[in-house]
């Protein structure tokens, strides 16, 4: 039944398309979290998603040109530095890379898949950026991204009612991607009902939608996330109303009297005694690997003392754990391949420099970017976040009205959620996870331009509106 709901909702977005540019961009908005789950079409190299994306993007090329403003794609240059590194990487891969362990598993055509879908979210981007000729493109824009957002949080509370305590994924199917992108989401909502306060009617629409983001993020079980989340209410509240950092500060040092059990549960879970460890661990705890991590992790946690035995001492849980272990081993990577060792191989590098974890993703995105492109191209992606950061302050700064300070202030709430999700995991490129994200982004790029078209237009009419000089010689006669 669920999929004929999928179809209809495809069959929407290609009609919306058709009937307008700018519809078809609010439509793509509102459907990308639920993306992975469309139909897909037996076509090499491309599934759903990319067509939908395409399907929005061609209208807005094909759209004729007017005195109207047009809009362009921001940030050309370090964009396509970027994608320039990124595919000398992927060409490194597929003709000279060669694995000499774990060959079975490597798979050159789903590493084109992933670059396929880091090019999908970048076209995402340009189509954000294309999308806000007018003001009233970027409203029409901005609501169907609003109505993605709370019909996916909604549904993940949902499925939390039905499924009882289980750890919530929405249509995302796993944890920790809804977790990515409720926290994106509930930066979006936060945003405009900050600006636009909770009396006016897109005021209580952002409040549900921020609540049902909160309540989602919660149920997904995410500390990454969670933290996300945090930083994200922090930074926006403190831009923009003061009054509610204070009641959001006082709201997550109270968890314990609300959070959930199983939330409650997760956190407890964050740390485990020594003795507790898994054979993985406890099999090479005199290896220097492990002392270095051990290390650490006093540093993180303070020296726990012991009761009666070295084992009752607490450590981190097993997940964080393989994650340190993983980001020192890359670290030694970066050391000694600095441009890096192919698009897509960081798994098949791994076990030449760890002894204990062995064909892992790095759960860490500037890590595996690092590690694969190299530290030029992590230099350029963080160029291209600077310039995207930068904009959207600008445009929260000079929007002039709270429509337009709130796409600003959403998108800088949006990348400090894709910064912190990408310290614990693989996300900026997934395109159910990050789309309305990299959307958002192209559509705040627009915003001082339309500011100043808006002003060109008012000058404009009100040199028509002054009255026309009279000549001298009138005046004398």
């Amino acid at each position: 039944m669920m999929d004929y709901a999928y179809i209809l909702m495809t069959v929407a977005m290609i009609f919306c398309c058709l009937r307008s540019p700018a519809l078809g961009i609010a439509a793509l908005g509102f459907i990308l979290p639920i993306s992975k789950r469309l139909p897909s079409l037996p076509i090499p190299l491309l599934n759903t998603q990319n067509l939908i994306v395409l399907a929005a993007l061609v209208p807005l090329l094909m759209r004729p040109r007017t005195s109207e403003r047009t809009g362009g794609i921001r940030f050309v240059g370090p964009l396509a530095v970027f994608m320039l590194l990124v595919t000398v990487a992927l060409a490194n891969t597929l003709l000279f890379f060669e694995p000499l362990r774990y060959a079975f598993m490597y798979d050159p055509y789903q590493i084109i898949i992933t670059y396929k879908n880091q090019i999908t979210c970048l076209l995402i981007y340009a189509a954000g950026c294309l999308a806000a000729r007018t003001r009233a493109d970027l409203e029409i824009a901005v609501k169907g991204l609003a109505l993605g957002v709370a019909f996916e949080s909604l549904f993940i509370c949902a499925e939390v009612v039905a499924r009882g305590p289980a750890r919530a994924n929405g249509h995302l199917f796993e944890g920790n991607s809804a977790g990515a992108f409720l926290a994106g989401g509930f930066a979006l909502t936060l945003a405009f009902l900050l600006m636009f306060g909770w009396r006016s009617r897109e005021g209580r629409f952002s409040l549900g939608a921020t609540v049902a983001a909160a309540i989602g993020l919660v149920f997904t079980v995410s500390r990454g996330n969670w933290l996300g989340g945090i930083l994200v209410g922090g930074a926006l509240t403190l831009m923009k109303n003061r009054m509610v950092l204070v009641l959001l500060a006082l709201v997550v040092v109270a968890y314990p009297l609300w959070l959930p059990q199983r939330a409650m549960d997760r956190i407890n879970e964050s740390f485990m005694p020594a003795d507790h460890q898994g054979w993985r661990f406890t099999s090479h705890q005199d290896t220097d690997e492990a002392a270095s991590i051990l290390a650490l992790q006093e540093r993180l946690m303070g020296e726990q003392p012991s009761v009666g035995d070295p084992g009752s001492e607490l450590v981190l849980d097993s997940s964080s754990q393989v994650r340190l272990y993983v980001w020192q081993a890359g670290l030694r990577m970066i050391q000694d391949y600095p441009l890096g060792v192919g698009y897509g191989v960081f798994p098949f590098y791994l076990h030449l420099y760890s002894d204990i974890i062995k064909y892992r993703a790095a759960h860490n995105y500037y890590l595996q970017l690092t590690a694969e492109v190299g530290i030029p191209g992590l230099i350029a992606f963080l160029v291209l976040l600077g310039c995207l950061s930068w904009e959207s302050m600008m445009a929260y700064i000079h929007g002039g009205d709270p429509f337009l300070k709130g796409v600003g202030l959403a998108a800088i709430g949006t990348l400090i959620a894709m910064l912190v999700s990408a310290v614990f995991y693989n996300f900026f490129f997934i395109i159910e996870v990050n789309g309305q994200q990299w959307l958002l982004l192209g559509l705040a790029t627009q915003v001082r331009g339309l500011v100043r078209s808006a002003a060109k237009v008012r000058a404009t009419e009100a040199a028509g509106a002054a009255p026309e000089p009279v000549p001298l010689y009138r005046m004398i006669t």
